[in-house]
């Protein structure tokens, strides 16, 4: 009868080591797929920063780059628009300069022939037109 029941704990012990070392491999690969998972979501949270990183980073150049072009055709504008202004007061200049000469000195048949006298002859050179 001794042997029986010593037959039996050693068989319950036996089951319960069983179920204890299920129960700690169980636990182990929950812990293990819980830090692969964590692991997982870490390295996909860092590649998401990574390319919103890389996003912001080309729109603040895009950007730039359009508010660089801008200036460079603002600046181009203004250049046009001044040179053309400058064409047109020197024209207006040069038109008052001869239309002056010739209004003052129309002694002489055509006009142009007198603004050419008046530059070239020194009769004429020392006379003031005003």
């Amino acid at each position: 009868m001794t042997i029986i029941i010593i037959i039996i704990i050693i068989i319950i012990i036996i089951i319960i080591i069983i179920i204890i070392i299920i129960i700690i491999v169980i636990i182990i690969i929950i812990i293990i797929i819980i830090i692969i998972i964590i692991i997982i979501i870490i390295i996909i949270i860092i590649i998401i920063i990574i390319i919103i990183i890389i996003i912001i980073i080309i729109i603040i150049i895009i950007i730039i780059i359009i508010i660089i072009i801008i200036i460079i055709i603002i600046i181009i504008i203004i250049i046009i628009i001044i040179t053309i202004i400058i064409i047109i007061i020197i024209i207006i200049i040069i038109i008052i300069i001869i239309l002056r000469v010739c209004v003052t000195v129309n002694l002489c048949g055509s006009s142009f022939k007198c603004l050419l006298l008046s530059r070239v002859s020194p009769k004429t050179q020392n006379h003031r037109f005003d």
